[in-house]
């Protein structure tokens, strides 16, 4: 092969693959950026010693930034339960969902957002059976840890799924 083909040809793979990445990374709503993570600082430990303390500490691009504020403005009835904080803890963890969550309107109503309602997760999990949400393992779609062995590390990679029986 001449060097011009040989050149061309890893244009064009590149170029495939930048195109791969953009469309997976902006159209399913879970962008692969270093913000997806959580960044080792001071506000992820306090986000994730106060929302983890009693659920997964669930990573902010799984939902929209004015979701999560919706979220923390009513953490008094925080689904059933007082998770009200101080006002220096709530505005922390405030700044570190905004710095970290994708842009987008919350959901319409005056419910609080469930990140088991948005559109992307009922399309992730259109092919689990209903029972499968029931059984004591699971218990509820809320509970990612059941079948997602890295969702404390914010890993929801479809090769690492273990459905408990």
């Amino acid at each position: 092969m001449n060097c011009s083909l040989s050149r061309l040809v890893d244009l064009l793979v590149w170029g495939l693959c930048a195109v791969f990445l953009y469309v997976f990374t902006t159209h399913l709503g879970l962008a692969a950026t270093p913000a997806a993570l959580p960044a080792p600082s001071a506000a992820a430990d306090v986000w994730r010693e106060e929302c983890g303390s009693c659920h997964l500490a669930f990573p902010a691009r799984l939902l929209p930034a004015a979701a999560w504020q919706q979220l923390l403005t009513r953490l008094d009835r925080h689904f059933g339960a007082d998770a009200a904080l101080s006002d220096g803890r709530a505005a922390i963890i405030g700044q570190y969902l905004q710095a970290h969550a994708p842009s987008g309107a919350p959901p319409a109503g005056s419910e609080l957002p469930r990140i088991t309602r948005s559109a992307w997760f009922e399309r992730e999990h259109d092919e689990v059976p209903a029972e499968v949400w029931r059984r004591p393992a699971v218990r509820s779609r809320g509970n990612c840890a059941a079948c997602h062995a890295g969702a404390e590390q914010g890993v929801f990679s479809e090769r690492q799924i273990r459905i408990p029986k």
